[in-house]
């Protein structure tokens, strides 16, 4: 095994006809991420108090009252990576590191649908993980 496996390395990803580096996410990133993702979470549950407060005015059946007061599960955190919205900040932590005047309006401009899967191999998410390490089958019962 040599230190390139181990040490995430900066590299390059042509966008809209440009050159960007793409610096490795720190753990400061995805904890904005998460955070993001949290807060996002958040708005969309006070979003569905207000209607179900609006269908149900006196009391609020016991389902709707534990969904909404579900924290959000790390499985929908990573889903939320795979959002467009995810993505491109995502990229723009990765973009922002060696580029600090991009924002993330612009970032998101430069996605295009031909570049998702190179965008999300360029910030760590790969489909390829999956083929190399596929999921363990099911135990049964």
């Amino acid at each position: 095994m040599s230190l390139l496996d181990i040490v995430p390395v900066t590299h390059e990803i042509e966008l809209q006809g440009n050159v960007y580096k793409v610096s490795p996410l720190t753990l400061g990133d995805m904890a904005e991420f998460e955070n993001r993702a949290k807060k996002k979470h958040k708005e969309i549950k006070a979003e569905k108090l207000a209607f179900a407060k609006l269908a149900y005015p006196n009391e609020l059946p016991v389902e709707i009252f534990k969904e909404i007061n579900t924290p959000i599960s790390e499985a929908e955190i990573d889903a939320e990576a795979g959002t467009l919205d995810g993505c491109a900040f995502l990229l723009w932590c990765a973009l922002r590191q060696a580029q600090p005047d991009i924002n993330e309006a612009h970032t998101k401009k430069l996605i295009t649908v031909d570049k998702i899967k190179e965008v999300l191999a360029a910030i760590g998410f790969d489909d390829d993980d999956k083929e190399k390490n596929p999921p363990a089958p099911a135990a049964s019962e």
